[in-house]
């Protein structure tokens, strides 16, 4: 038989017998009485052997016999189990390994948030894992009940998020400010050179609608995989003709100058002249002098 205990005790009787020998590993017989104890025995296999006496000393030819085998060697974990660190929402899958001579069970301390295949000795989680630190203590045991245990932490992070960033230009290549970048709840306004930053988002594909009063909205199909993005831009078109002018004066002091000036027009970059339906010149102001 196989135990872990390095200690024996034996009882024994006989028919006609007014005295008993024992030997241990078939050492010398010595007087021994039942019950017979071994204390501190060596790991590996023993034999114990006992006869009889009567009280002519004779002695039993054949003595009984009985053997065993002492393990106290534990399970080797192949390899040691190590910390382990996984994403929230994500499912905790990790495989732990003992070598022994005998057939090995693996259990965990923590049945409510984890469970163990014992047979492929894979660990998964049991429920939702929220963020934060779990312990866990790993046992392999072998089938006298020699074991090792190793405790190990779990560590369940946020999951980790990225930025997009880049530029929106208009008609002319310039950097166009005020355009509302933006998907769901995630959203910038550019500045005046036109750039714009989006942060916290996590990996995936974002569908960024860009839009500004007076310019066509447009989009971008954006995908996040592990790192920022970088030069997201963007040209939107502005293919809307500003309001009519209004508030034309004209104070001509002489026959030989003209002196215009009107209200400036909503989303108007630059104003057209024109004399007799003849283009005269463009400005940026709000005032015509010729």
């Amino acid at each position: 038989s196989l135990t872990n205990s390095t200690g024996a005790t034996f009882t024994f009787s006989g028919t006609g017998a007014v005295s008993y020998e024992c030997s241990l590993d078939g050492g010398a017989y010595g007087t021994c009485t039942s019950p017979k104890a071994y204390t501190g025995l060596s790991e590996g296999a023993h034999t114990f052997d006992v006869r009889a006496i009567d009280g002519a000393s004779n002695v039993d030819p054949t003595p009984a016999t009985y053997g065993w085998t002492i393990d106290t060697s534990p399970p080797v974990w192949s390899p040691i189990p190590s910390n382990q660190i996984v994403q929230v929402g994500t499912i905790f899958s990790y495989d732990v390994n003992a070598t022994d001579a005998l057939t090995i069970t693996y259990s965990i301390n923590d049945t409510t948030n984890f469970a163990i295949n014992s047979a492929s000795r894979l660990i998964n989680n049991a429920t939702v894992l929220s963020i934060g630190s779990y312990g866990l203590n790993i046992t392999a045991s072998d089938a006298v009940g020699n074991s090792v245990s190793k405790v190990i932490s779990i560590t369940v992070q946020a999951e980790p998020t990225y930025s997009v960033s880049g530029y929106v230009f208009d008609n002319f290549n310039a950097g166009l400010s005020d355009v509302n970048v933006q998907k769901s709840t995630h959203s910038a306004i550019t500045s005046g050179t036109g750039y714009y930053l989006i942060s916290g988002l996590v990996n995936g594909s974002y569908n960024f609608s860009y839009s500004k009063d007076g310019f066509n909205t447009d989009y971008s199909m954006i995908t996040i995989d592990g790192s920022d993005v970088a030069n997201a831009n963007m040209t939107i078109l502005d293919t809307t003709p500003p309001g009519q002018v209004t508030g034309l004066v004209n104070d001509t002091p002489t026959q030989t100058t003209v002196n215009l000036s009107w209200t400036p027009t909503v989303n108007a970059n630059q104003y057209q002249i024109f004399r007799n339906s003849s283009l005269t010149g463009t400005t940026q102001n709000t005032y015509w002098n010729e």
